[in-house]
Parts: C-alpha cells; sequence; structure tokens
C-alpha cells in the first residue's frame, strides 16, 4: 500500500471509529441486533424464496462485518490501555509487535505521522486483517503476551453447583466460526447465486460467533 493511500485510510479510519460506540461490544451488538430485525421482518413480508436467500447472504455478509469490526477496535482499545503500553515496558512492547507489520517506514512516513498524529496502534491496524481467526489470535496473543485463544477456551462460568465449572465455548466454536467466515468470503468475492443457505445452521453459526465475542470482552474485562 502505498503511503498516502495508507495514511488516508487511517484518517477515514479514525473519523469512522468516531461514530462508533466506546466499548466495541456494544457496537457489535447493536449492529447485530439491527441485522436481526431487518432479516426477520424480511421473512415476515417477501415470500420470494430467492429474496429471502439474498437476504440471508446480506446477513451473513453484516455479521462478519460486526465480527472484524468488534475486533479491530478492541485491538485500538487494548494498545492504547496502559496495562499493555507504559513507559516501563515500551521496549519490550515494541520488540513484539514489530511482527505484526511487514514494511519499513521512511523519513517521509515519519514525517507525515508526526504531522498527522498518528498514533502505533493505528499503524498496526493497517497490517492486520481481522475476518482470518490465525491473525486475530496472532495479534492479541502478542497483545496480551500469551495464547489468547487457549485462554478464552478455558474461560469458564459456574452454574447451580459451586464445583462444577462450564466452559462458554463450544469445543467447535473455531471451526464454525472459520466456516462462517469462510462462507461470507465466497458470497462476497464468488457469490453463486444457486446456492441454498440453511436459515437454521446460518443462525446456529451466528450464535457462535456471538458467544466468541462475548467471550473474548468477557477475557478483556476480567484482565483489565
Amino acid at each position: 500500500m502505498r503511503a498516502e493511500n495508507l495514511f488516508d485510510k487511517i484518517q477515514r479510519q479514525r473519523s469512522n471509529r468516531k461514530t462508533r460506540k466506546t466499548q466495541p461490544y456494544l457496537t457489535y451488538t447493536e449492529k447485530s441486533k439491527r441485522s436481526e430485525k431487518l432479516l426477520e421482518q424480511i421473512e415476515e413480508k417477501i415470500p420470494d424464496k430467492k429474496c429471502l436467500n439474498e437476504a440471508l447472504s446480506q446477513f451473513i455478509i453484516s455479521d462478519i462485518t460486526a465480527f472484524e469490526i468488534y475486533f479491530k477496535d478492541l485491538f485500538i482499545l487494548g494498545l492504547k490501555s496502559p496495562r499493555f503500553f507504559n513507559s516501563e515496558s515500551e521496549i519490550g512492547f515494541l520488540f513484539r509487535f514489530e511482527k505484526l507489520v511487514d514494511r519499513k517506514f521512511d523519513f517521509h512516513d515519519l514525517i507525515i505521522i508526526d504531522k498527522e498524529q498518528i498514533e502505533l496502534p493505528e499503524l498496526l491496524l493497517q497490517y492486520q486483517n481481522f475476518q482470518n481467526l490465525d491473525i486475530i489470535n496472532k495479534a492479541f496473543s502478542i497483545l496480551v503476551d500469551d495464547d489468547f485463544f487457549h485462554n478464552i477456551e478455558t474461560l469458564t462460568f459456574k452454574l447451580f453447583d459451586e464445583n462444577d465449572n462450564s466452559r462458554i465455548l463450544a469445543t467447535d466454536w473455531k471451526k464454525k466460526a472459520d466456516e462462517y467466515i469462510k462462507l461470507r468470503h465466497d458470497l462476497v468475492h464468488d457469490f453463486n447465486p444457486e446456492l441454498g443457505l440453511n436459515r437454521k445452521y446460518v443462525t446456529e453459526l451466528h450464535q457462535n460467533l456471538g458467544i466468541v465475542v462475548l467471550t473474548s470482552d468477557i477475557y478483556f474485562t476480567i484482565n483489565g
């Protein structure tokens, strides 16, 4: 990406973030609920099967967008937290995060960065793809200096029995999330108009994605 395009993109993202909630989970849930409501209203009022299939396709696309935005905003918020970035750990922090950037910045770049007051989290964000589970895990594992997915997978809650701890995420959560993301990719980049989407299964994938976001939010809430 050319330097001018990179910095223009950062400015647009900065502007867009100002329109969203300061808490990434609230942005995710609001967008998710709007998509659910829209799909339900279409199903109630439009009987045409092809239109319903198209509406379900758009629901999937919107769902993965909300998922991506959640992790983008959480990444920025986490990087700005004093818990993860302060003067005492700055050298170690930079050493860890250079693994996420495949680019060298020249003097011209530094002038623009200084002039536009572009922050390190904004730069790091440009080189992440939060529609890819492996990249999400890599970025957040570096952020928390531990295996992020392992940490959220092992989160538990208590039901009625105080000695009974149950995991929040299902054992196949990653498989389902990856399948959902790939489905969205195919709908956007290699659309098959004859593809018959299963409403019940899409709902199952949607709910799984919501639990992944919720668990991630609980993890970061617990850890400050």
